[in-house]
């Protein structure tokens, strides 16, 4: 197996004198922040480029990204940073000069024309993921702590048939779907409209609705990973 494409970059224009510039968060550590990158990466295709950042000052967003959060609260602010920051590695990583990845009105991130992407934030980790659109359709990723759901998420995000599988495993690759589907399909789905099931060394998600040009029953691989005390899922759409 090829060695994944995952590495760990300073922001551009981060200084060791600036102490909000994006650190490993202490809550997972270098080392496991390191473990998640790549063992997340070793499920995604080579085309996709992955990268991880953390909280970070937003003084080092693009001008554009910077104003799409500036009145929102500092640590949202920092995730967004974070985020974005990932963004921009992934994208040198394809051999592209970084443009800015602004958000839309639905709050949804607006890739580069050429480009898919989607990005996760959890537990002071922000992750990336950037494909050429020429060889991905369809991108989505989720990052979760691998803990069982509250009691009153259970009936919102977990259909009767699924309740044998780990509920935050559900949730994570429903999110992973919607992020894939999203651009597509240009509304909001909620968690019944797919339905999740176990397959040969991945989920599988069937439609318990029509998405955009995806009838009832279609069904969409999810790769997935556990470790670190989180699940991590993906959709690829090729």
């Amino acid at each position: 197996m090829d060695k994944p494409d995952a590495t760990f970059e300073a922001p551009k224009g981060a200084s060791a004198a600036v102490p909000l510039a994006g650190l490993p968060s202490a809550r997972v550590g270098l080392a496991g922040s390191q473990h998640v990158l790549v063992s997340l990466a070793a499920i995604l295709p080579k085309s996709v480029a992955l990268a991880l950042s953390w909280p970070m000052d937003p003084r080092f967003l693009h001008p554009a990204e910077r104003a799409a959060i500036a009145h929102a609260v500092v640590e949202r602010q920092r995730e967004f940073a974070g985020g974005r920051s990932a963004a921009a590695q992934a994208q040198r990583k394809l051999g592209l000069s970084p443009k800015p990845v602004l958000m839309g009105q639905d709050r949804a991130p607006l890739w580069p024309q050429g480009l898919v992407g989607s990005i996760s934030h959890c537990n002071g980790l922000c992750l990336a993921a950037v494909a050429r659109q020429e060889a991905i359709a369809a991108l989505g990723i989720d990052l979760e702590r691998d803990q069982p759901l509250a009691a009153d998420l259970l009936p919102v995000v977990l259909r009767p048939e699924e309740a044998g599988l780990p509920s935050a495993l559900v949730f994570s690759a429903k999110e992973a779907l919607f992020k894939a589907l999203y651009p597509i399909v240009q509304s909001y789905f909620d968690f019944s409209a797919a339905s999740v099931r176990e397959g040969k060394g991945h989920l599988i998600a069937t439609l318990a609705q029509t998405l955009g040009p995806w009838s009832v029953g279609s069904e969409f691989p999810i790769r997935f990973w556990r470790g670190e005390g989180f699940v991590a899922t993906a959709v690829v759409l090729e």
